[in-house]
């Protein structure tokens, strides 16, 4: 297998780093008030998805900038989940940023394309929200600013695309957004905050289904269409981007229900977690999503198409 120099460059200075990271945190948490076996899992399992991070940047399935957001995002939910809030203010807003990087060096490398731009500004809208949401007492600039990223999204997933293809998949998200609400009114959501996380419920109900409408297109595509039609190239990553979209509805579910329900056991973990791999789904399925020039054949069955 050949491997790129600059993902070997990468590779062993970032698996040296995490490793040592992670055994001063499993010191640490001896600390954190939380019992030894939960601290050294929380540590492992971090340890395991740095790895099969690092392995899928090496075997070019992910991008070394992709791989580091992933392991900054490991390394930021489990410093949450421990109550390591000084590591949590260093790596919440690097997995952004690493991800913020993926695309600016995509661009660098393959040039320019519709929707970049756009990427860009979701992703910058996710770290303000993340900022806001780390900070404390920040919750309604937070909300707009992820708002403002699901905005993003939604316009990006409708380049080149009809509006919400699938009509039963609009139907059913729509119906699990009501259904959240209700639950987050009877469970107690401020009625100062009701307007606002309606918006925010149907916003981002609206990006899931736009994401699958946008999936159904790319499945349904005759063989004889390009890439540039949403064919059968593009089936592996729209389906990456449509699940991506769907994690983000899940992190925002449960968040909420921490926040104005009850409080769910070791929520961070859950939050973050389904956070962090909604956007890394979303960035690899929009970055290896094939380019108009390029052909359809050799493309269209791979879930996860290689980076060159």
């Amino acid at each position: 297998m050949h491997l790129p120099r600059y993902a070997l460059a990468w590779s062993g200075p970032a698996l040296g780093i995490l490793l040592a990271l992670l055994f001063a945190w499993r010191v640490l948490a001896a600390d954190t008030g939380h019992p030894p076996l939960a601290g050294f899992s929380i540590a492992w399992a971090t340890v395991l998805a740095s790895l099969v991070a690092g392995v899928a940047a090496l075997r070019s399935r992910l991008s070394p900038a992709l791989a580091c957001m992933l392991q900054a995002g490991a390394l930021a939910t489990a410093s949450s989940a421990l109550g390591l809030q000084p590591w949590h203010l260093v790596f919440k807003p690097l997995a952004m940023l690493c991800a913020m990087a993926a695309v600016a060096l995509h661009m660098r490398r393959h040039g320019v394309q519709r929707g970049h731009w756009l990427l860009l500004a979701a992703l910058a809208a996710s770290l303000a929200g993340d900022v806001f949401l780390m900070l404390g007492g920040l919750f309604i600039p937070g909300l707009v600013a992820f708002l403002l990223a699901h905005l993003c999204y939604i316009a990006l997933f409708k380049q080149g695309r009809r509006w919400f293809a699938l009509r039963d998949a609009l139907a059913l998200i729509l119906l699990i957004g009501v259904s959240v609400y209700a639950f987050l009114w009877q469970g107690g959501l401020p009625a100062a905050l009701r307007l606002p996380v309606a918006a925010y419920v149907l916003v981002i109900a609206l990006m899931a289904a736009q994401a699958w409408g946008r999936w159904y297109q790319a499945a349904r595509a005759p063989n004889g269409r390009g890439p540039a039609d949403g064919g059968p190239a593009d089936r592996g990553p729209a389906l990456l981007v449509a699940l991506g979209a769907s994690s983000f509805m899940l992190s925002d579910t449960l968040l909420a229900t921490n926040l104005f329900v009850q409080p769910l056991p070791w929520a961070q973990l859950g939050v973050l977690s389904s956070y962090y791999l909604a956007q890394a789904l979303i960035v690899t399925g929009l970055l290896c999503a094939p380019r108009p020039q390029a052909s359809a054949s050799g493309r269209a069955g791979g879930i996860m198409p290689r980076w060159r």
